[in-house]
Formats: C-alpha cells, sequence, structure tokens
C-alpha cells in the first residue's frame, strides 16, 4: 500500500542452513557494535521502519522474512540499501549473499511482492485498549499448483466479504494485516505482516479455537493452500525476532524480544 508519505512492503529471503550462526551473530553486531552505522544508512535510504523475523519451518528450512515502511517503492529502497556505493552497502551486501546466496545488488535477485491485502484498524476504541502491539512476520510457501486459485480465493472475498475479514480480525485483536504474493526458485510465497496483541501461536490457538464461518474458512484455506493445522503446533512456523528499528525511537530489538517471550 502506497500513500503520500511511506510504502508498506514485506517480503521474504531465504537462509543457507549451515549459516544460521553466522546470521544470528550478524543481526546481533547490527543492533550492538553498529547501530550507528545501519541507522544512518537507513534513514539515508528512506527506510522508516523495519522488522526481520528467522522463520524456521517443520521442514527445517529457514528463511529471513521482512516488513519495510519506506518513503520511496521496495524496489527504489533496497536499491539504495544493496546497490549504492557506500561501504555500509557494499557490506551488507556482502554479508546477504553469504547467508542467503543472493546478491541483492542485482535487481534480479531483489523481491518484488505483489500485494494482496492491507487492511488497518481505524476504530478509535480500540487506540483506547492500551494493548502490548507486537508486530510478526511470516512466510507460508503455498502447495505446488495452488497459486492461482489461492489468489482468485483472496480476490474473491476481498470483493465480497471484507467486512467478514474485518470482523475475524477485530475479535482477535489485530490491527494490520498485510498479505503479498511473492514468487521465488524455492516455489511462491504468501508473506504476511500482522501486528497484534498476543503471541503468533497465540492467535494460530485462538484462530483455530474458533468456530465462526470466517474462522473455519481460514483454517480450512490454511490447510488446502499451505498445508498447515493452525490446531497442530508441529505444523506453525518457528519465529524469532533478529530485528526491530523505527527512524524516530532507533532500535526496539532487546526490548520486543523480551515481550515476545514472556
Amino acid at each position: 500500500m502506497q500513500t503520500e508519505k511511506s510504502v508498506d512492503s514485506c517480503f521474504m529471503l531465504p537462509v543457507q542452513h549451515d549459516r544460521l550462526g553466522s546470521l544470528k551473530n550478524f543481526w546481533d553486531d547490527l543492533n550492538e557494535k553498529y547501530s550507528a552505522d545501519i541507522d544512518g544508512h537507513l534513514k539515508l535510504a528512506g527506510v522508516q521502519k523495519a522488522q526481520v523475523f528467522l522463520q524456521t519451518m517443520p521442514d527445517d528450512r529457514d528463511y529471513m522474512v521482512f516488513y519495510m515502511q519506506s518513503r520511496n517503492s521496495l524496489d527504489r529502497t533496497l536499491k539504495d540499501i544493496f546497490s549504492s556505493d557506500l561501504d555500509c552497502s557494499k557490506s551488507l551486501t556482502d554479508r546477504f549473499a553469504e547467508f542467503t546466496g543472493l546478491d541483492l545488488s542485482k535487481e534480479e535477485n531483489m523481491p518484488k511482492p505483489e500485494l494482496l491485502m492491507d487492511w488497518e484498524e481505524r476504530r478509535e476504541f480500540l487506540e483506547e485498549r492500551q494493548m502490548l502491539l507486537m508486530p510478526w512476520c511470516v512466510a507460508a510457501p503455498v502447495r505446488q499448483g495452488k497459486t492461482d486459485d489461492l489468489r482468485k480465493l483472496i480476490d474473491d472475498i476481498g470483493k465480497s466479504r471484507m467486512g467478514d475479514v474485518e470482523q475475524l480480525l477485530r475479535d482477535h485483536d489485530v490491527l494490520r494485516a498485510i498479505r503479498c504474493l511473492q514468487h521465488t526458485p524455492q516455489g511462491d510465497f504468501v508473506v504476511g505482516y500482522l501486528l497484534s496483541s498476543t503471541r503468533f501461536e497465540d492467535l494460530a490457538s485462538s484462530i483455530a479455537s474458533c468456530t465462526g464461518e470466517m474462522c473455519n474458512l481460514a483454517k480450512n484455506a490454511a490447510k488446502e493452500y499451505f498445508g498447515i493445522d493452525l490446531s497442530d503446533p508441529k505444523t506453525l512456523p518457528d519465529l524469532k525476532l533478529l530485528f526491530k528499528w523505527d527512524d524516530t525511537v532507533g532500535f526496539q530489538t532487546a526490548e520486543q524480544s523480551i515481550a515476545y517471550t514472556e
């Protein structure tokens, strides 16, 4: 979604399994040792918010999943981050190539997500709940041959039942929901960003135990298109926060990580 002030995007990048240790060290260093450098680099690229999660699937595949809000398009923002002549840009490009096997300074390797849905709660009373807001980024691999049917389902629901979708999100204290479709050499993924008041696994459990029509539709879609059983934690991805930054308050990774594990 693009407004006069910002563009919101979510996307994923694969992680080479034998690079997990160095990847975690890299993000720790960005949050601590090199925080001033990365703070300036992101601001220069027009980034306003950035959140990164490490996602491990039940089959042990690993991904980095990103939410980014910036003043420019995602394509322009990623070029400014990875393709400039600055030393910070070159260093980030080299490290990301180590973790993902992708040279993100080359346009053909940059993620190009297709927006499927962007919803934000506007009702004033929710702002008075003083909820602990927990952002989540998650990627779900689409089962082979199911992409076109999934896109049609989301489009049809958006046109005819968006009011029901909004009520479902409100019932489960979701304040923001973005869904993007991303084509990758590893297959198609739906990549999402959620802002909610609870942990991801608790949100999945809440929807799994719900018996409403839209909850049942969501549960059936999760099984059919992603092979995910919301009532079975073993089929859910494991998510760990790596990075949370905002251009107005700076780094929030450590304090948010504590909230996620409480």
